[in-house]
């Protein structure tokens, strides 16, 4: 492979679409709604007001993506910004932690609906083995070509969009007339607690996260100075209106309490009731492609990550698994799916016994991310007041509202009643590294 610049700009704008419009917006709907007691408009407050720390965060990373051409994405990002070893440092997070356990739970949803589609009913453990095959084989496809794996980005990020966009419409346009519409958008009062809402946020930064994931494969996009900053800013605003109509357009279809009891099959009653047992059945296999598409797109940017770090000797065994440039990493491939099948074993874990209630392991680790994104929005700034970025926007503006966007984030970690416990464990990995490569340099 002599010409490793694969992926032009329609293909980085899909692969971001693809990986942040996923299975999130369709399985955490029903976790918002609880969150906001069927508040629908406070619903859709939240996914405006998180959209800040992804619109902006895209806004303000995009002045790094024009400073460097280096593989690696947020990590090289860290690296030209702060020094080796605190990419080394960052580059842990994002390889052991935040990256694989999106992808475990990723790869479980993907198996959950293949077997809703194929209309099996069956346990926790089947729905675990068939997500490792899932696993498996799309590791393949990423080792067979990078090519493949991009057009299938493309093809699923199309396909993903079809249900969505068909919910939005006929959720906006129907009347009550037609038979389709069961209520229309509720503003009810919060009972209880009233800081409840907040909660909404650790479900919305999972169905906004992945944005990031697309800066790894920086050094394999045509153009990346030019190409990567378009994309970061043209992705977020498709993403945020995609979301907002269709969180509208399906509670309009849906009562709200039927969402919040029907859980992940809110989605098949929707579309069984607009186009029936067929139509449903369509509608599932379009979920199910969509889903392979943002792991695929998942386990794409971490491998990159993992051979980003032992090109750069950050990490143990690193001559063992870094790979040169101009090739598919296959060893990072092999690495990044490993260490995301241990954390697929520790969801089963929480799944089982019921540990995280109403989230999953991996939305504290995209807190965490959000909170370590800060220090290159900070840098940002910096660049502003030394001179070398032009205009205040772009120096200032962005970077503060992308600061507020990720604190914003973060505070809806703060509501897990296990936050503690993985906020420590993460800290622990983030010493552990910079041990690491402390003693390496």
């Amino acid at each position: 492979m002599k010409n490793n610049k694969n992926y032009g700009l329609f293909t980085t704008i899909s692969m971001i679409i693809g990986i942040v419009i996923g299975s999130g917006i369709i399985f955490k709907t029903a976790n918002v709604l609880r969150a906001t007691q069927g508040n629908v408009l406070l619903g859709v407050m939240v996914f405006i007001v998180a959209s800040f720390s992804i619109i902006f965060g895209s806004l303000t990373l995009s002045q790094l993506a024009l400073r460097t051409e280096e593989h690696g994405g947020v990590i090289s990002y860290v690296k030209a910004s702060y020094g080796k070893k605190a990419s080394g440092v960052f580059g842990w997070f994002i390889s052991l932690i935040y990256m694989p356990t999106i992808t475990a739970v990723l790869a479980w949803v993907s198996a959950v609906y293949l077997l809703m589609f194929l209309n099996v009913n069956t346990t926790l453990e089947v729905q675990i083995v068939l997500s490792i095959l899932i696993l498996i084989l799309l590791s393949l496809l990423n080792i067979l070509s990078a090519k493949a794996s991009g057009y299938f980005q493309n093809v699923t990020t199309a396909i993903k969009l079809v249900p969505l966009i068909i919910i939005a419409i006929i959720g906006f346009f129907y009347t009550s007339e037609s038979g389709i519409l069961t209520h229309t958008i509720t503003s009810r009062p919060l009972s209880g607690n009233g800081l409840m809402f907040l909660t909404a946020i650790g479900p919305i930064s999972f169905i906004f996260d992945g944005w990031t994931i697309a800066t790894t494969v920086s050094g394999e996009i045509k153009n990346p100075k030019k190409t990567l900053p378009i994309a970061l800013t043209i992705a977020p605003i498709i993403i945020l209106i995609v979301y907002v109509a269709y969180f509208i357009g399906i509670t309009r279809i849906i009562n709200p309490s039927e969402i919040m009891s029907l859980g992940n099959d809110y989605i098949y009653v929707a579309f069984n009731r607009l186009v029936g047992n067929v139509g449903s059945k369509i509608a599932l296999f379009i979920l199910v492609i969509s889903m392979l598409g943002t792991t695929n797109g998942l386990i794409l940017g971490s491998s990159r990550s993992i051979n980003y770090l032992a090109n750069e000797d950050l990490i143990m065994k690193s001559h063992k698994i870094k790979s040169s440039s101009d090739k598919i990493p296959v060893r990072g491939i092999i690495v990044s799916s490993f260490i995301a099948l241990c954390w697929l074993i520790i969801h089963y874990g929480t799944l089982k016994f019921n540990l995280l209630d109403n989230a999953d392991i991996s939305e504290i680790s995209i807190a965490m991310m959000y909170l370590l994104l800060i220090c290159l929005y900070v840098k940002v700034i910096q660049l502003k007041v030394q001179h070398e970025i032009k205009g205040c926007f772009k120096g200032y503006i962005f970077p503060f509202l992308a600061i507020i966007g990720s604190l914003i984030m973060f505070s809806g970690s703060l509501q897990n009643q296990y936050f503690i416990f993985y906020f420590t464990f993460s800290v622990l990995i983030l010493l552990a590294s910079y041990v690491y490569v402390r003693e390496k340099s």
